[in-house]
């Protein structure tokens, strides 16, 4: 409705329509359901958490990891005179406190590196929040992922169910937990981790391997076998002469204790000794290269940062470090930092946030090109990149960074040329022998005096 149709129900005129508000149509399933991306529906979390071995488990540490090495920070954004909003990092904030330490017994890296691995696996991380006497939220406790669902109600959580480990359970509050996770999109209010769409290649990279365990577990091939050359003249051997034939070349030529090993053994008449080649996996490895490289890159994970260096320079290691930290760590690491933001530091104030430190790496050449031109364009001072780069200020760098040919400078000295400013451009200093040919090659030297040009500059 427009400002023209509204404007008679202002002034008197007849009223407007009633706009009509609808009510939530639930979307979601009452009940806690897990739905995936591939054949059939994502697996519970407890399958999840016990299938996430070999490969998936490997790219699933190292994201994790990485994260566990992030340190939150608490911010608050302030506005100066001048309009311009900075953050400031409140290091003695009692949620800073919190987090670096948020449970007797595990660290912060400890208690991220778990919370990575659930949000990876089962697309779900949660901390329960146990309070003080004072009603602050004092320790934050992980709470596995198999043992929690949401209760949901009108397209809203109203609430959590957890099982202890006495098989009791418990029904929470939605403000007592903070959750992270991935919105599946045939639910949007459950969770989809990595693990459970790429269940096909994690199944086949599992079953390729088990194939090649049974086989040299159970592998009875013989190093060498007679076969029989004349059928008919060959020796008809009973069981218990087969044995005692056995144990006698054992006996001869076993290759550590045998009594006769590199001498030449002596067959059965109408017999030859053929060797059989032993099955070493050669032909399945393009296969299991195939998965292991298919279930990596669907992880995010470059080989690279688990061992497997493909190029060893360093600029190749920087580039796989940066494309991990962009498009692997940093949207995880965005989700828990928006978690902790509105699930757990509204509890404190109202006007903080949580971040976490810069680790992505920049572009170093760009930014020393940049710095280089806004230097020699006299854009910033040496004061203004040091401070960028985290460096204290010197007292020589809130000046000007001089080009060559112009004069070099003492910050403490004023210079004034006062009106003769013109006669000090057209100055002629007086020119030397020994420079006559230093002159000749550079005109201009003959018309240079170092006030003149710095007064240009200036």
């Amino acid at each position: 409705m427009g400002l023209r149709d509204r404007l008679p129900t202002w002034l008197g005129g007849k009223p407007a329509p009633p706009v009509r508000v609808s009510e939530p149509i639930p979307f979601s399933p009452t009940a806690h359901n897990y739905f995936g991306a591939g054949i059939g529906n994502q697996p519970e979390h407890s399958t999840l958490l016990q299938q996430n071995i070999g490969v998936s488990d490997m790219a699933t540490r190292a994201i994790a990891n990485r994260l566990g090495s992030l340190r939150p920070q608490v911010k608050v954004s302030l506005r100066n005179r001048e309009g311009t909003v900075t953050d400031e990092i409140l290091d003695d904030h009692p949620l800073t406190v919190l987090l670096a330490r948020p449970h007797p017994n595990l660290s912060w890296f400890q208690l991220a590196r778990l919370t990575a691995q659930y949000i990876i696996t089962c697309g779900e991380g949660y901390w329960l929040k146990v309070g003080s006497n004072v009603g602050v939220t004092a320790e934050l406790h992980p709470i596995p992922a198999n043992l929690i669902f949401p209760l949901i109600s009108r397209n809203v959580i109203e609430g959590y169910r957890i099982t202890d480990a006495n098989g009791h359970l418990h029904d929470v509050a939605a403000v007592e937990v903070v959750r992270f996770y991935f919105p599946d999109p045939e639910n949007p209010w459950g969770s989809e981790g990595y693990l459970g769409p790429n269940a096909i290649t994690a199944d086949s990279l599992q079953f390729a391997g088990e194939h090649l365990r049974s086989h040299y577990q159970h592998d009875a091939t013989p190093k060498s076998v007679l076969e029989v050359a004349n059928a008919e003249v060959a020796p008809k051997f009973d069981p218990a002469e087969a044995e005692r034939f056995a144990d006698g070349w054992r006996l001869r030529y076993n290759t550590r204790a045998g009594m006769e090993q590199g001498t030449p053994g002596l067959l059965p008449f109408g017999y030859k000794l053929v060797q059989m080649a032993m099955q070493t996996g050669a032909d399945m490895r393009p296969l299991l290269e195939y998965f292991s490289d298919e279930l990596l890159m669907n992880m995010g994970v470059p080989k690279s940062l688990l061992g497997k260096v493909v190029s060893g320079d360093r600029s190749s290691a920087e580039t796989n470090q940066y494309v991990f930290d962009r498009y692997t760590v940093l949207p995880i690491a965005t989700l828990m930092a928006e978690g902790m933001t509105h699930q757990l530091a509204r509890d404190f104030d109202a006007s903080i946030f949580v971040e976490f430190e810069e680790f992505v790496s920049a572009d170093k050449d760009f930014i020393l090109a940049q710095e280089t031109a806004d230097l020699v364009g006299k854009v910033r001072s040496v004061n203004m990149v040091r401070e960028d780069r985290g460096l204290d200020p010197v007292p020589w760098g809130g000046e000007p960074v001089g080009k060559i040919g112009e004069m070099p400078y003492d910050p403490d000295m004023t210079y004034s040329f006062g009106s003769d400013e013109p006669e000090a451009l057209e100055a002629e200093p007086p020119e030397p022998e020994e420079d006559v040919e230093r002159k000749r090659a550079n005109g201009s030297g003959s018309y240079f005096t170092p006030e003149a040009e710095w007064q240009r500059q200036l």
